[in-house]
């Protein structure tokens, strides 16, 4: 009997804060988007997930058969994608995970990581590029972003539509900020151990 290859792993750290927005980096790339007012009231579970699958609508087609490792700080959303149970209140954002996860192959698991640790998701779900930017010496004055042309979700969404058929409500966001590159050259050693180790994945 043939084994099946390993897959190949992939490391996506996501955050939302409490009123201003959502944010997530992957190797060299990150984003950063406010949710729409109507939006900014709800629980902050929800929020956590959307981050997150915000994350899979920019980067999931690269993500192809690949194992993604999920790092945010929200035990319940942590604990719901590795039990597959659904429920509350980010349960439709955490069935259109699983979705694209199916579509495109993917096999997903979450670990907590505290805020601490994920300073970088932090910083971009609260638009504070310029502390990225101090931390990170390598970038230029200033913390270079730019205007995301389209909206992942509204891409995301037609493409399950297409699939599967069933039409999927999924919010928009406002204002996403892609930001890029974030270089690890020279890692400072604020970064604690296990960004260091893949930062660069």
């Amino acid at each position: 009997m043939i084994s099946a290859a390993p897959r190949a792993q992939i490391h996506v750290y996501a955050d939302a804060s409490g009123a201003k927005g959502i944010g997530g980096w992957w190797s060299s790339l990150a984003f950063s988007a406010r949710i729409s007012r109507s939006h900014r009231s709800r629980h902050i579970d929800w929020k956590e997930a959307y981050a997150i699958l915000f994350a899979f609508a920019n980067w999931s087609a690269q993500w192809r058969d690949c194992l993604v490792t999920i790092h945010c700080d929200n035990w319940t959303i942590v604990s719901a994608i590795n039990s597959r149970t659904i429920r509350g209140p980010a349960i439709d954002i955490l069935q259109a995970l699983f979705l694209v996860a199916a579509l495109d192959n993917i096999e997903i698991q979450a670990t907590w990581l505290s805020s601490r640790d994920n300073w970088i998701a932090d910083a971009l779900s609260r638009f504070e590029f310029t502390k990225i930017a101090n931390i990170f010496p390598q970038l230029l004055e200033p913390f270079h972003h730019r205007r995301q042309t389209g909206n992942p979700i509204s891409a995301l969404r037609a493409r399950l539509q297409t699939f599967y058929g069933t039409p999927l409500h999924l919010p928009l966001v406002h204002n996403i900020k892609q930001v890029s590159p974030i270089t690890g050259n020279l890692l400072p050693s604020t970064l604690t151990q296990t960004s260091q180790r893949h930062f660069l994945a």
